[in-house]
């Protein structure tokens, strides 16, 4: 069940808001409220039959399990960026699981994919190969 009672997120905000793990939306609206930025996020659960984009972890992914966002950075200012990347590192222990942070950059596409790995040993830092 989503949760009603978040400060920044609303339901409308996720495409498979039922699929979403609420301990890790809970997180990411902490998240959200010490960045003091807005989120918009562009890709969340997905469901079983919905494709895998290119270059992600297929179904492995964090977001099959209902545990990672992309979260659209393209507009975000350079301190908007490093204010949204420091309050995941300062609310990383936090986390349901092990954070797991990859700024992606491509010709179409800047986003931050974000996710808590419940199953991972250490927080770690991911790069995209295109």
């Amino acid at each position: 069940m989503f949760p009603t009672d978040l400060d920044y997120f609303a339901l409308t905000e996720f495409r498979h808001p039922e699929l979403m793990y609420e301990p890790f939306v809970r997180w990411l609206d902490k998240v959200r409220g010490v960045a003091a930025v807005a989120f918009v996020i562009t890709d969340d659960a997905r469901a079983e039959g919905d494709p895998n984009p290119t270059g992600s972890a297929g179904k492995h992914s964090l977001h099959r399990r209902g545990r990672a966002v992309d979260l659209r950075s393209r507009n975000w200012t350079a301190s908007e960026k490093w204010r949204v990347v420091a309050a995941i590192f300062d609310l990383a222990d936090l986390a349901p699981g092990k954070v797991e942070l990859e700024p992606v950059y491509s010709a179409t596409d800047e986003h931050l994919h974000v996710g808590a790995d419940e199953t991972a040993t250490e927080h770690r830092f991911l790069q995209a190969l295109e």
